[in-house]
């Protein structure tokens, strides 16, 4: 056996001592460490979970604080101006902590608080003695406090509030607890900081609102101020369009109805002649002809205007072959190309089935078709038409095109309007496009494009859903 003397078993007796001191302290300081990460996990689910009410969190983080820091209160002060408003408090007292909460809070140098947030350095206060005249030993004599710190609550470099800690009990507040309250300062720094960017989004939110709500006000006003606007021109057009034959027609009347009774005048007095009599039947028949020809144009231009407004008991909705309606109508509208030297080219797939109203794609077909004619590859040599469609999900793509001579930018920019035309001359009224523009717009919901440029021809984008809306 091996012999120890007394030094080596005091020596190891020692070792083992301070082995087990250590240990203990490292123990302690793992205890601390997960009640820190305690506290700060539940202050992290306030913040989470109450980030819009600033007084529920600052009260955790004031608890949590105390707790750690083995503290009697904490409070979380904000600075508002000159002075400091304190929002967050926890003392076990709530008549303590209510009044804590009251207590006005000047920021001068004047004060350990005030210096605290003027410079932004924390300090410690245990000795009250040398404070007699000051209201920090009120405070501290009316709350029974033996020592106080005061930490400030920093963000971007400049004190927004002040955090204050004190105990009952004996202990000055050191480094350490100055480190932890540093930790809960920042805490409630971002949950401050949450709360006034949660305050700005929902501001400028609600002025976004409010924009959007007038921006909608405004849009309906110009939408009803364009609705009467198109109203107007519509009025004016038809009046404008109608006056011609039916003045002319009113004139070509009148006029008969004085040839009429200069006649029965001449027959009354006997002095009616032969040539008399055939100029005066030749003269009836040349203005009854021009009283049909100018009372059929007046009814021409009212079933235009109706087809303008597309009339709704006239469409009967139901599903048909896109590519057989086109070949249908197609062979209706061949002999307008009589005398032109214009190939019709189709490119409508089998199979694609819509439901929609035949009756009013016929009628687009129709417009755009003869529009092509009168208006694009009339002074043509040499044309072509082309139809084409495919689908696209729910909805179907049409695009009619031909190599006329195309629209300026002025043309172009006024087709669809009601009464522009530029063959007006040759009896054009302007309705054509106007009819089509109604019918994909307001009948089909889809919508159609224009592209076109001087000798560039036209082509005429369409886009409608395979089910109109009934």
């Amino acid at each position: 056996m091996t012999a120890y003397d007394d030094d080596d078993v005091a020596g190891r007796s020692r070792t083992i001592a301070d082995l087990e001191q250590k240990l203990k302290n490292v123990s302690a300081e793992r205890d601390e460490l997960f009640e820190q990460q305690a506290a700060t996990a539940a202050i992290l689910r306030v913040i989470g979970g109450s980030r819009f009410d600033l007084r529920t969190v600052v009260d955790t983080i004031a608890r949590s604080a105390c707790q750690i820091c083995k503290a009697d209160l904490g409070a979380v002060s904000l600075r508002d101006g000159d002075t400091l408003t304190t929002l967050g408090v926890f003392h076990t007292d709530r008549k303590m902590a209510d009044m804590v909460r009251q207590i006005p809070i000047k920021i001068d140098d004047q004060s350990y608080v005030g210096r605290t947030v003027l410079t932004g350095i924390p300090s410690t206060v245990s000795d009250f003695e040398t404070h007699r005249k000051t209201n920090l030993y009120t405070f501290r004599k009316a709350l029974g406090f033996k020592s106080i710190m005061f930490v400030a609550l920093m963000r971007e470099g400049r004190a927004i509030g002040v955090f204050s800690m004190a105990r009952n009990s004996e202990g000055e507040f050191v480094q350490r607890d100055i480190d932890l309250v540093n930790t809960f300062a920042d805490q409630a720094v971002v949950a401050i900081e949450n709360v006034r960017l949660f305050e700005e989004v929902r501001q400028r939110s609600d002025e976004l609102a409010q924009s959007l709500d007038e921006l909608r006000s405004a849009q309906n006003r110009l939408v009803q101020t364009e609705k009467l606007a198109s109203l107007g021109q519509l009025t004016a057009g038809i009046a404008h369009e109608i006056n011609s034959p039916i003045g002319t027609g009113l004139t070509i009347a009148s006029s008969l109805v004085l040839r009429c009774n200069a006649f029965v005048g001449e027959q009354a007095a006997g002095s009616l002649r032969r040539s008399q009599l055939d100029a005066f039947v030749a003269g009836a028949r040349d203005a009854a002809n021009l009283l049909v020809a100018n009372l059929e144009r007046a009814s021409e231009l009212v079933r235009s205007f109706k087809q303008v407004a597309v009339d709704e008991t006239a469409a009967d909705r139901h599903s048909f072959d896109l590519g057989l309606a086109t070949s249908q109508m197609l062979a209706t509208l061949r002999p307008h190309l009589n005398g032109l030297d214009v190939t019709v080219e189709t490119n409508v797939p089998d199979g694609i089935v819509i439901t929609s109203y035949p009756d009013l794609y016929g009628q687009m077909l129709s417009n755009l078709f003869i529009n092509a004619v009168v208006h694009g590859l009339a002074e043509m040599p040499r044309g072509f038409i082309r139809i084409s469609a495919r689908r696209e999900a729910d909805q179907v793509e049409i695009v009619f095109s031909d190599n006329g001579k195309g629209m300026s930018d002025e043309v172009r920019r006024l087709a669809f309007d009601p009464f522009f035309t530029t063959n007006r001359n040759q009896g054009g009224t302007g309705l054509g496009l106007h009819i089509v523009h109604n019918i994909v717009v307001q009948r089909f919901r889809g919508t159609i494009k224009l592209e076109s440029g001087p000798g560039r021809g036209t082509t005429f984008v369409i886009l409608v859903p395979l089910n109109a809306p009934g």
